[in-house]
């Protein structure tokens, strides 16, 4: 089926005019190409691909709302993003971020302008000084699943990913998940795909999470509709270190919808991971995306996955911002 060209929703809009172009915090947005992986390999694999950076024209973000400070909670990706358009758009930002997270991060995000606050414990406690923060200040909290711009943002990765092979989902989605934002914002907009007749299948979703911190894991193995609190989390990737996901029954819908798997891995394979993709392939990941590396050998001991699939691992967040780690 022919279907028309679609914004990827990265900030391709050229219905926008000039006054309100000029308007607009605008940055060289990038739409994640899809890459084979590995780039170089003798013996025959499965169709993998990871998405990495390809250059789009100039675009712009959404015209700024009237918000003049906003708030979040975060592990230090989103905190950095948020500082930057913040900055741009000439809106206060906060942000509350756990007391062990990568010094980059937080570097990075005060010399956007952020604000910046460490909180003692996890980033369930950053988010609970989050909340506290908007309520008392009229600031708008833009953590995760509070403001809905993040989960159906992220959700244009199944935009970009299905506009890449030909208006065909792959088979399998291979995610690492933490709070599930990203997760649950894909499986919404595959199901709108299919819903509209753009893609005629949906992906099962492989949800990956460390063995130090797993609560997703454990309760779709119980077979549970709800995440109890990981006791006491502990793990290099600090992304993925959020005991009790706010979103916790949405990610185990969204699995079984898809028929889902939901997995464990190591410390020790994640480290393993983050060196073989910077050696093999030149792609610096940090410990929470090399997670989504970790299981794939997992996936293919056990069969779960053929040579013949198409399998596409997400590399959520850059090394760069972890070198320490490697």
């Amino acid at each position: 089926m022919e279907v028309p060209h679609v914004s990827t929703g990265k900030g391709r809009n050229n219905s926008c005019n000039s006054r309100r172009r000029r308007h607009t915090p605008q940055t060289n947005q990038i739409i994640s190409a899809l890459a084979k992986y590995p780039s170089e390999r003798r013996d025959p694999e499965p169709n993998w691909n990871l998405q990495g950076p390809r250059r789009l024209p100039r675009s712009h973000t959404p015209h700024p709302t009237k918000c003049q400070k906003a708030g979040l909670a975060s592990e230090g990706n989103a905190g950095c993003s948020f500082a930057l358009y913040s900055q741009m758009a000439g809106i206060r930002c906060k942000v509350y971020i756990p007391n062990d997270a990568n010094v980059a991060k937080v570097e990075l995000s005060r010399k956007l302008g952020a604000r910046v606050t460490k909180v003692q414990g996890t980033i369930s406690d950053a988010g609970r000084k989050a909340a506290r923060y908007a309520e008392t200040t009229g600031a708008y909290n833009a953590s995760t699943f509070v403001t809905p711009f993040r989960h159906d943002g992220k959700g244009t990765m199944a935009l970009e990913i299905c506009e890449q092979l030909g208006w065909e989902s792959p088979d399998y989605i291979v995610y690492p998940v933490g709070g599930g934002v990203g997760l649950i914002g894909m499986w919404k907009m595959f199901k709108i795909l299919q819903r509209l007749g753009w893609v005629r299948n949906v992906p099962r979703i492989v949800a990956v999470q460390p063995k130090g911190c797993a609560p997703v894991v454990d309760a779709y193995d119980k077979g549970g509709t709800e995440v109890a609190e990981w006791k006491a989390p502990k793990t290099i990737a600090k992304g993925l270190k959020i005991p009790k996901p706010l979103a916790g029954s949405w990610i185990l819908r969204c699995l079984r919808e898809s028929r889902g798997i939901a997995l464990k891995v190591s410390d020790v394979e994640i480290h393993k991971a983050m060196l073989n993709v910077a050696k093999r392939d030149g792609l610096l990941v940090e410990p929470s995306s090399a997670a989504a590396f970790a299981a794939i050998p997992v996936l293919l001991e056990t069969g779960t996955i053929d040579r013949k699939d198409i399998v596409v691992v997400i590399a959520t967040g850059s090394g760069l911002k972890t070198l320490e780690q490697f």
